[in-house]
């Protein structure tokens, strides 16, 4: 496996891609190039240059269009300003550049003390055909001037943006073209591209509408109905500190309206460290508290100290705290919502997936890109069998012909677009270990094992997995891998085979005919990887080797629960039972594995009642316990 970083690898593609832009510039780039650094951005990393290099290509497409002409405008753009004249022209003329016209601009200057006013009256004599307005007001914060826009506002659909903000020339044309396309959906956004600070886009996490209760994945710059707004009763006066945009959206998420994301960054959003968003994020929890109280129906902040260290996690409400069953009311004409709210156990979903997918990124470190790319974990479940179908028949086509590298990467492709589908784990981690590398696949399965299919078919395949990395030297240590592998993989004739030449090289017995007396050992815990280390384990070890050693013979059957390290922890009591015994006059125990009878939520897989994984052994003359079972 390479020595190379996951962090490394992310430096040398930036590089390269900061290389290609400049010497691409702003005019005529391909279209490939252009959506291999928006996918960086998204995907991988930070970068200054990146950043900027996507919203100058942006808006050098872009030039100042001519006036609608029409007498009343689809869309209003609120543009709320406090002490942004150096930034406000700007920001209007990328709205003059945009492909759709049909607009009005109506500007609130919030009691400004820099050039503003000047600014703005520039603008209107500069553009006198255009549809914009000009307000100015004494101060009164964040909240109040996007409000008085609203109400001022002639279009059908509002759109606001911080005078310090961009829009790329198409974010129009392809916003109202979707909502106007759906009846259903109350607004939609784009990702933004961040610059300035921070350099990236955002969120890289597919839009789900419910999950706005908990995250805010939307900025405020989204476009949506003035009847929603009017619904809702505008932004909440209350939220003076930030994160009214949030609210808003909790809001109009309560009543019902939902809305979709396009996934292009056309929002250019300037991230400053002074910004009233970033003072907002210092003060994350408190503002948080503040929703929670404004909406006690769908929250309960008594309990925000059960939370534990989740409720101090920027831009998120921990799932716990929403009261449930929360019902969310269909709107008429809407797409059928769920009847009872579940966002918690979704996202829930899209954290394993997201921690799947980058402890895979780790195990792989040369394809780190496969599992942490634009394509991972969004494969579509609705055609995942047609998908399915394709790449197993394409990697045994690869098998057949030798070709075990292609095979391992068309499975690596697999696994990353459906990381939570149990036939793309079992399909795809054999290949990749016949073709790549099998330690490496040996350690994808057993998490897997362990997070998210702790079944026996996961069992099977972490054990053939085991198998197949197995050095072929004879040594009692890889006796124990082998022995391992045919306890998690008892169905596997190649193993048992293995195993049973192993066991006759090695000069002990391998068949299944019980011996008496009958001793049964058992133990919560095999030791795992630390057999001679630690004080319990020593115990163990010496109590098992003076049974295995005894004269009176018989049979010692280990009985303990089946885990990911069962291989490891044989294979390390082999090899102390050697250094103990190096004339190997000693017997192996007989092995085996138990299971929960029921596999419980939020339980730890080795407690409660216990089964034998395959078949129980013989009644014992003796029981001998250790630890809790």
């Amino acid at each position: 496996m390479s020595i190379v970083s996951k962090q490394e690898i992310i430096e040398r593609k930036c590089q390269e891609l900061e290389k290609a832009a400049a010497a691409c510039g702003v005019q005529a780039v391909p279209e490939a190039l252009f959506n291999e650094v928006v996918e960086f951005l998204t995907w991988y990393g930070d970068s200054a240059v990146l950043a900027h290099w996507v919203k100058d290509v942006y808006l050098a497409g872009g030039s100042i269009q001519p006036p609608a002409g029409t007498e009343v405008p689809l869309v209003s753009v609120i543009i709320p300003c406090h002490n942004y004249g150096h930034y406000l022209r700007e920001c209007v003329e990328s709205v003059l550049m945009q492909t759709m016209t049909d607009w009005e601009i109506i500007i609130v200057d919030d009691g400004s003390t820099d050039n503003t006013p000047e600014v703005g009256a520039k603008l209107l004599e500069d553009f006198p055909e255009h549809r914009m307005r000009f307000f100015s007001q004494p101060c009164q914060g964040i909240v109040q001037p996007r409000n008085r826009g609203i109400t001022l506002a002639k279009g059908e659909f509002i759109l606001p943006l911080d005078a310090d903000d961009l829009l790329a020339p198409a974010f129009l044309e392809k916003t109202v073209a979707a909502l106007q396309a759906d009846a259903s959906l109350g607004y939609v956004s784009t990702k933004a591209l961040f610059f300035g600070d921070v350099n990236r886009v955002w969120p890289k996490e597919p839009f789900v509408p419910l999950g706005l209760l908990v995250t805010n994945q939307q900025g405020n710059t989204t476009l949506y109905r003035k009847d929603m707004w009017k619904e809702v009763g505008g932004y909440e006066k209350e939220m003076i500190h930030g994160y009214m945009d949030w609210e808003f959206w909790i809001q109009c998420t309560q009543r019902g309206w939902t809305g979709r994301q396009l996934d292009e960054p056309l929002y250019l959003y300037r991230r400053k460290s002074d910004s009233v968003v970033m003072g907002a994020k210092k003060q994350d929890e408190k503002i948080k508290m503040q929703i929670m109280r404004l909406h006690s129906e769908i929250y309960n902040p008594a309990q925000a100290a059960e939370a534990g260290e989740e409720i101090h996690k920027r831009n998120w409400i921990p799932p716990c705290l929403l009261r449930s069953p929360l019902l969310i009311p269909p709107r008429p004409g809407a797409k059928p919502q769920p009847a009872a709210f579940s966002i918690g156990d979704y996202l829930g979903l899209q954290t394993l997936k997201r921690q799947l997918l980058e402890q895979l990124a780790s195990i792989f470190p040369e394809q780190a890109f496969t599992f942490l790319g634009k394509e991972a974990g969004q494969g579509d479940i609705a055609v995942f069998h047609v998908f399915f179908e394709m790449c197993t028949r394409k990697i045994a086509a690869f098998a057949a012909a030798g070709k075990k590298t292609e095979a391992a990467l068309l499975g690596l492709e697999l696994l990353a677009r459906f990381p939570l589908i149990k036939e793309a784990v079992l399909a795809a981690l054999p290949c990749i270990a016949a073709g790549l590398d099998p330690q490496a696949a040996c350690a994808a399965g057993r998490i897997y094992f362990i997070f998210v299919f702790p079944d026996d078919e996961m069992a099977g395949c972490l054990g053939r997995l085991i198998h197949a990395s197995v050095s072929p030297e004879e040594s009692l240590f890889n006796l124990g891998l082998v022995q391992g592998a045919a306890l998690l993989a008892p169905n596997s004739p190649e193993i048992a085979a293995d195993l049973a030449r192993r066991m006759e090289k090695a000069g002990f017995e391998a068949d299944g005919r019980p011996h008496t007396p009958v001793i049964w050992y058992v133990t919560n815990e095999m030791g795992y990887r630390n057999a001679s280390i630690n004080g319990v384990n020593r115990a163990r070890t010496m109590t098992l080797s003076s049974l295995l050693h005894s004269r009176q013979g018989g049979d010692v059957y280990v009985l303990t629960p089946r885990h990911e390290a069962i291989a490891d922890a044989i294979a390390a009591f082999y090899k102390r039972l050697e250094q103990m015994y190096p004339d190997r006059n000693c017997r192996l125990p007989r092995w085996c594995l138990t299971v929960p009878e029921v596999w419980l939520p939020n339980r730890p897989p080795r407690t409660g009642r216990q089964r034998f994984a395959v078949q129980q052994p013989p009644r014992p003359d003796g029981i001998i316990t250790e630890g809790v079972y």
